[in-house]
């Protein structure tokens, strides 16, 4: 996957609606500040997550080929 569009998804993601209530949970209040659904996307293993099905869709995407 090109780098753009890896992070294109990855942000979709680290503010996306999933993520939003987690950190909201976290934080005990709705959090809508992007910084802070960044840093705890990254901080509670989001970016790690992501990462890692990114590796392996990727690893699938070559044994087909």
């Amino acid at each position: 996957m090109e780098i753009s569009k890896y992070l294109s998804h990855q942000m979709q993601e680290a503010l996306g609606a999933d993520n939003k209530w987690f950190c909201s949970q976290y934080y005990g209040y709705e959090i809508c500040d992007q910084e802070t659904l960044l840093s705890y996307y990254i901080k509670h293993g989001g970016a790690k997550h992501f990462r890692e099905k990114a590796e392996s869709v990727t690893h699938g995407e070559k044994a087909h080929n």
